[in-house]
């Protein structure tokens, strides 16, 4: 084969190559969606920002949605059946239902209903934030946590180059470990906090969040990956935004920042992390999971910067 013929296969592998692979920005995801569910939920009080139900919904007690948002947005969307009791006040937004609904919906801002009609795939967070999160529990950590003497557990940050500091700790260590509480040291430099957690369940009932969590930054940039969980009760006034994908969730007390579950069930508020000013559930940046995209038509890799493929391939097949 001449060198011409190969520069050509090569520089058709290399461009295919590089469209082939797409990152999703799952930190777009966070900000966007306050309550996500890979199943049902069961919400009897207010979220303030959007929620996305895998499943089907159940509102026992008069619940109210979307605070922060404009008509335009998607404040509700539930893949199933709504089961309610009662009304649901949407304060902004719009509602729609893959299902049948029962609710009676106060459209406080002006959106619409859609019924019968499935949601659309494109808008599901559920696969992204479900991978990322496995993805996230394979990181190495840079910071550690220390036990004070008012047993408390102080979370140490360190940043890596883009910001980033990572826990990687136990629910013995934590949260099952009956402490009276968390504290966030905040390194130089650091913007956004990841604490993944090795636990198959999770009881928390003593303790509380104090210092740096009680701020917009810790309530808004720290997330905890409950990554491997199945069965996750969470208490107390929570800080930061809750992962956990393969967890039936209850939460017991208020939480300011997100939920990401398999099922849950939530008596309590969920709060965005700063009601005043932002519709963002998630301030932070974490790494994308870089998965598999279509690959182009020949005439896409016309568009491709093609003199840097082609200095590749050139040093490839120099010596042909």
């Amino acid at each position: 084969m001449k060198i011409e013929s190969k520069l050509i296969v090569c520089l058709s592998a290399v461009a295919v190559s590089q469209i082939s692979l797409k990152a999703d920005d799952v930190n777009a995801l966070l900000s966007n969606w306050n309550v996500v569910t890979v199943n049902n939920a069961q919400i009897n009080n207010e979220y303030e920002g959007r929620a996305f139900v895998g499943g089907n919904l159940t509102a026992d007690n008069q619940a109210a949605i979307g605070h922060s948002l404009s008509s335009t947005n998607i404040s509700l969307a539930v893949v199933g059946n709504i089961t309610a009791n009662n009304y649901i006040n949407v304060q902004n937004g719009s509602v729609d239902v893959g299902g049948t609904s029962s609710a009676h919906f106060n459209m406080n801002g002006g959106g619409t209903v859609s019924l019968g009609s499935p949601v659309p795939a494109a808008i599901s967070p559920v696969s992204v934030l479900t991978t990322s999160s496995l993805y996230w529990s394979t990181l190495a950590a840079n910071s550690t946590i220390t036990t004070n003497n008012a047993n408390q557990i102080n979370f140490n940050t360190v940043a890596n180059g883009s910001g980033l500091a990572i826990l990687n700790v136990t629910g013995a260590q934590t949260f099952n470990a009956g402490l009276n509480g968390f504290n966030l040291n905040l390194g130089a430099g650091v913007t956004t906090v990841l604490v993944n957690i090795n636990a198959g369940s999770i009881n928390w009932n003593a303790g509380s969040f104090f210092g740096n969590f009680q701020t917009d930054f810790g309530r808004g940039n720290v997330l905890f990956n409950f990554y491997n969980a199945t069965n996750v009760y969470l208490g107390n006034q929570f800080e930061g935004y809750i992962v956990a994908p393969n967890a039936n969730v209850t939460l017991g007390n208020n939480v300011d920042g997100g939920v990401m579950v398999s099922n849950l069930v939530a008596d309590s508020e969920i709060h965005l992390p700063d009601r005043n000013s932002s519709a963002s559930s998630f301030y932070g940046t974490l790494p994308n999971v870089v998965t598999p995209g279509p690959v182009p038509e020949p005439a896409t890799l016309a568009l491709l910067p093609v003199g840097a493929l082609l200095w590749a391939a050139r040093r490839r097949f120099a010596k042909s």
